[in-house]
């Protein structure tokens, strides 16, 4: 896939809400919906959608997805939510 574009990166939120039929937007929907082991399986195929979109969802440090353990059985939102917890 090529580089992810601008309007994907900027409208994420509308995206998820379910704006666009094009394969980006259901790539970004699939991303939001992953468990962490499908997570980590697109984080290394897509990696700078997979992170953008967990920036997107309240990981602005890139904490979740830099904290990727790829067997894990977690979902995305609560790894999100686990890592807001943490922060200081």
């Amino acid at each position: 896939m090529s580089e992810m574009s601008d309007y994907d990166r900027e409208n994420i939120i509308n995206i998820l809400a379910g704006d666009g039929d094009w394969y980006a937007a259901h790539l970004i929907r699939l991303i939001a919906k992953a468990d962490r082991n499908n997570l980590g399986k697109l984080a290394r195929v897509y990696p700078e959608e997979v992170k953008a979109v967990l920036e997107r969802l309240g990981d602005r440090r890139g904490e979740v997805f830099t904290s990727l353990e790829w067997g894990c059985c977690h979902d995305t939102a609560e790894c999100i939510e686990t890592t807001r917890e943490q922060r200081p």
